[in-house]
């Protein structure tokens, strides 16, 4: 059995802690681990603008406007090449997306291959390839909870997408009060390319947010309102950077959890213990097990402002493996309290997302 805990970030990089590093390499000998890993050249964000940009949708299942994502698994040989590629999940009545996937994982240039003992290894890779049905202006698109492409009876958001003489326009509603979640500008719809001034709302149609966004990322001053419609803090967005120009002294009893902050809670110890405590106590369901049921559960959680968590809940499962969902809940249920979160040198709620891998061998 191998347990795996994924970076919080996680896209395409899969990171085991229970297996043991092979000492000896050989010709034959695949990894999943080595001590230094494969590189797509350049690195994760050139990896996502390929695939980005070699993608094709499938005209049959555009037509039948499906959407979904198709998991990849390859070898980076020693060259750097990419060999023995095979799905191991598709999309439902999507044949089409299983056949891009591997034509864009197979195009790939070559990998800055996988050393172990300073060796070149070939290393096995796991690879989501996520297709999202392209949009047109006036179009109105479902979302889900977590702003994926939803059918309509899921869907908790919807969005309307314009025009104007130089960029569009996003419109983002929710679902029951019909109510606005969401106005910005864009430079590109598929994907959406957010540039320019955006604006977020509650649920009570009052403003939550407001700033900026240069090429999809927040730029510059940004602010914050309390539930109340007062500003709470000033944000300064500088080279992927964030800077508190002023922050309320009621900020820290605000009761929406923040999904970054200044200093971001961490498990006692850091991310190798949490690796370690996890691995030591998560047991493979023997339902599952027995099954060969494989696969990776996202839980979200907050690290409130005494370090305690609370608000567990499963935000992606696995197919047939509801045990496997519960196994993670129980765990990072039983963590020992944070180091909390903290904004301008104070305490606050933290949104925590851990994804939780497993996989038989």
């Amino acid at each position: 059995m191998k347990i795996t805990i994924l970076p919080i970030l996680l896209l395409c990089s899969l990171a085991s802690v229970s297996q043991t590093i092979p000492a000896a390499v050989n010709d034959t000998t695949v990894f999943t681990i080595v001590e230094e890993m494969p590189q797509f050249p350049g690195g994760t964000q050139a990896m996502m603008n390929y695939i980005q940009t070699q993608q094709i949708y499938p005209e049959a299942e555009k037509k039948a406007k499906l959407f979904g994502t198709c998991f990849v698994t390859f070898v980076i040989e020693k060259d750097g090449s990419i060999s023995n590629s095979k799905l191991l999940r598709s999309v439902k009545n999507g044949p089409g997306f299983d056949q891009e996937a591997l034509r864009i994982v197979n195009s790939m240039p070559k990998w800055v291959p996988g050393k172990q003992n300073g060796k070149e290894a070939r290393v096995q890779s796991n690879l989501p390839v996520k297709f999202i049905l392209p949009v047109s202006l006036n179009d109105t698109i479902y979302l889900d909870k977590d702003w994926n492409p939803s059918l309509k009876e899921y869907a908790e958001f919807f969005r309307i997408i314009t025009k104007d003489n130089y960029s569009y326009i996003v419109y983002d509603f929710y679902i029951k009060t019909r109510l606005p979640q969401m106005v910005g500008m864009a430079s590109s719809i598929n994907p959406i390319i957010s540039e320019g001034k955006t604006t977020y709302y509650d649920v009570n149609g009052n403003k939550s947010e407001e700033g900026n966004y240069k090429k999809d990322r927040k730029t510059g001053r940004w602010i914050l309102w309390d539930e109340d419609g007062k500003d709470s803090s000033v944000l300064n967005y500088t080279d992927q950077t964030i800077k508190y120009e002023r922050v309320s002294e009621k900020l820290p009893m605000r009761e929406k959890p923040f999904d970054i902050v200044e200093k971001m809670p961490e498990f006692p110890g850091g991310e190798a213990k949490m690796m370690k405590f996890i691995q030591e106590n998560v047991q493979y369901p023997s339902t599952e097990r027995n099954k060969g049921v494989m696969g990776t559960c996202y839980i979200s959680f907050i690290v409130e402002r005494d370090g305690s968590l609370s608000n567990f809940k499963v935000i992606k499962g696995v197919d047939r493996g509801p045990n496997l969902e519960m196994e993670a809940l129980r765990v990072i249920s039983m963590m020992p309290d944070w180091s909390p979160g903290k904004l301008a040198g104070k305490p606050v709620r933290v949104r925590f997302n851990l994804p939780i891998k497993y996989t038989l061998r």
